[in-house]
């Protein structure tokens, strides 16, 4: 009896857990995750090597996909830190990323989904995003707002949750 009890507890404890990871209300909370994240990242300390595609476990993007176009300066520092790519340390850090070909490729650290895709053209700030459109894998969208189409409405919140993602979890920007 006590095993099964033991079981139980341990069920609910995980899925609570799960539940607690997953559940993004809004992009306040959001963001403040992803500096939790940050933080624990920069008491690490900053990685010796450039990160490779093939150091993580990761898919590739799906068909179901859009493309738009972004202006974004980012400082020669910032750059290095983007062309070095990031591996997550625990499971509280949802990112996997890794630089190549002039594109830094933003991955689900748990799923290895690829969300985003960044083309990098030299010596401008325009950049061509490629944004995963695929419900079961970029499932923040669910949770934000209804995801039917592929209006323009979703890409501005595409873009809103990219600029957090890059600036709090991946560049370390606070507000």
């Amino acid at each position: 009896m006590s095993i099964l009890l033991s079981l139980i507890v341990l069920i609910l404890c995980a899925a609570d857990f799960y539940a607690t990871i997953v559940r993004v209300n809004d992009r306040e909370e959001f963001a403040e995750k992803l500096k939790k994240i940050h933080q624990i990242q920069k008491e690490d300390g900053a990685m010796d090597r450039i990160v490779k595609k093939s150091d993580w476990k990761i898919k590739e993007m799906p068909d179901k996909h859009t493309t738009y176009t972004i202006v974004w300066h980012f400082s020669e520092a910032e750059m290095k830190k983007l062309m070095q790519g990031y591996i997550p340390k625990s499971m509280d850090e949802k990112w996997f990323t890794y630089f190549e070909d002039n594109k830094l490729y933003i991955h689900r650290s748990w799923t290895g989904y690829c969300i985003w895709i960044l083309a990098f053209t030299p010596d401008s700030d325009v950049i061509e995003v490629t944004s995963n459109r695929n419900l079961k894998q970029h499932s923040y969208y669910k949770k934000c707002k209804p995801y039917e189409s592929s209006g323009e409405s979703d890409d501005i919140n595409d873009k809103n949750l990219l600029y957090d993602v890059l600036n709090y979890c991946i560049l370390g920007r606070s507000n």
